[in-house]
């Protein structure tokens, strides 16, 4: 598969359908903090805000997100099920995608539980201003409170961000390669006519 990387050399040698160089995703180069922030994608909406974006001003497919890399995943996992005589697909695919699904998942319960401890955090604070005995804290408690529901909807706003940005791609990722995998196993096959041996066959796809 072809690897996404900050580096240009995973786009130098690539060329688009119409044999045009790639124009380089600007996610696939971001830092941390503008992957974090979606800040790589400020130029793409400045330019949306002057005027209508057109075709060309899109970014290329990222590499990651190719059929050509997400099937040769599967299929490398598929093969390693074989060599273990195991021949679980379900297998297969956890470990073709399944680090990014669980990653993706754990963002999904911090934003989860973040939404869990706000009204707990607001139960504490209310309980605290009404001099309620059950809520009976130090002062400092009562302000570390407050400070944690602030840091709760700080973490919250990206946490979900990230999760369904994330998890969007995941579904055609998958879609993709299995779908390569059922045309790379029917597409090869061997025909046969009256008085003619076979046609030239490929290896298929071993799913």
């Amino acid at each position: 598969g072809l690897p996404d990387t900050p580096s240009d050399r995973a786009y130098a040698s690539q060329t688009g359908p119409d044999g045009r160089p790639l124009k380089r995703n600007a996610e696939a180069t971001a830092s941390f903090a503008s992957r974090l922030t979606f800040g790589w994608m400020s130029p793409l909406l400045a330019a949306g805000a002057n005027s209508p974006l057109e075709h060309s001003d899109l970014y290329d497919l990222q590499l990651v997100d190719s059929t050509q890399r997400n099937a040769g995943l599967l299929s490398d996992a598929w093969a390693a099920q074989v060599r273990c005589g195991r021949r679980s697909f379900f297998r297969a695919l956890h470990a073709a995608f399944g680090p990014y699904f669980w990653c993706t998942g754990l963002l999904k319960l911090v934003n989860d539980l973040t939404i869990f401890a706000t009204p707990v955090c607001i139960e504490y604070i209310v309980g605290y201003i009404n001099g309620e005995p059950q809520y009976d804290v130090s002062l400092g408690t009562a302000f570390l409170i407050a400070i944690s529901m602030a840091a709760a909807q700080c973490v919250q706003s990206p946490a979900l961000g990230q999760d369904l940005f994330r998890g969007f791609p995941l579904g055609p990722r998958i879609r993709s390669a299995i779908r390569s995998g059922g045309y790379g196993k029917s597409l090869p096959r061997t025909h046969h006519r009256p008085g003619h041996l076979g046609l030239g066959t490929s290896a298929p796809y071993s799913l």
